[in-house]
């Protein structure tokens, strides 16, 4: 589970490449609160409550993605 905020950080570089967008959907009660809030920072855009927004917690894959990577080690 840990490596799936890696795998949504690593999108950010692919969907641009084709100009598509991606709404990824999380069963909130299927997931650790760590992993859910490691996964929350890999999103630049959020949507929650009925609205759209972009995530003022967003970090870029370059730098996310490092540092989830120490955390596996």
């Amino acid at each position: 589970m840990e490596l799936l905020a890696i795998y949504e950080s690593r999108l950010n570089h692919i969907l641009p490449l084709y100009g598509e967008a991606l709404v990824c959907a999380y069963d909130v009660t299927r997931f650790p609160a760590g992993v859910l809030e490691d996964v929350v920072r890999a999103h630049p855009d959020l949507c929650a409550d009925g609205g759209a927004s972009v995530h003022p917690h967003y970090v870029p894959p370059d730098q996310l993605v490092p540092e989830l990577q120490s955390k596996l080690a």
